[in-house]
């Protein structure tokens, strides 16, 4: 793939994401693996992550909590998989597979922020395929048809809606928790102070 900036995830990454994110793409690296390719409005990133891993530390940065927004969200959209989530007002992000990279399936999802997309088209060459246009030019292509991306969408957009209902109903991180396993207590001490200062109630 074409070599973008590779960095590490840290608050700053997770911040930026947050105020100019368009979609997060799960890519396959020679010698590396699968990572994540984050679209932003003027620039792409590499982070050695999985897309999933990207979204939890998203949460994690917000304190919310993963599962309980899934659990909110299926309450109000009767459905149980390919879930949007709703990670801050006006911030949501909703998960399609993403097309195979030379006959290899992806683990992670291609996460996508709603109101970045300016139109999905059908593909003019393969079936079951869609076109999706976000508004910083970039082109994405799903194994899905426009009815479905349609009504991905669509849901997403409910779910924005309905925003402070579903974090109201959800399950919060009423105290963050230090885990001192899975990363120093530094970074862990960093990633608190950075969620503190940006926490919006």
């Amino acid at each position: 793939m074409e070599k973008y900036q590779e960095i590490s995830v840290d608050p700053a990454i997770l911040s930026v994401f947050l105020q100019t994110g368009v979609a997060i793409e799960p890519v396959l690296v020679k010698d590396i693996g699968e990572v994540t390719h984050l679209i932003l409005d003027d620039e792409h990133k590499i982070v050695h992550c999985t897309t999933q891993q990207f979204i939890r530390k998203l949460c994690q940065f917000l304190f919310h909590d993963f599962k309980a927004l899934q659990n909110g969200v299926k309450e109000k959209l009767h459905k149980t998989q390919l879930l949007p989530i709703p990670l801050t007002y006006q911030f949501v992000l909703f998960p399609l597979r993403s097309l195979p990279i030379k006959n290899i399936k992806t683990r992670g999802f291609l996460w996508i922020s709603y109101r970045k997309v300016t139109k999905a088209i059908a593909s003019s060459t393969q079936n079951l395929q869609t076109e999706i246009y976000m508004k910083n030019g970039y082109r994405l292509v799903v194994p899905y048809t426009r009815s479905f991306v349609l009504q991905q969408l669509r849901d997403a957009q409910l779910v924005d809606y309905l925003f402070q209902e579903v974090h109201f109903t959800a399950q919060r991180l009423a105290v963050p928790a230090l885990e001192a396993t899975k990363a120093s207590l530094p970074e862990q001490i960093l990633y608190l102070a950075e969620a503190i200062r940006h926490y919006k109630p």
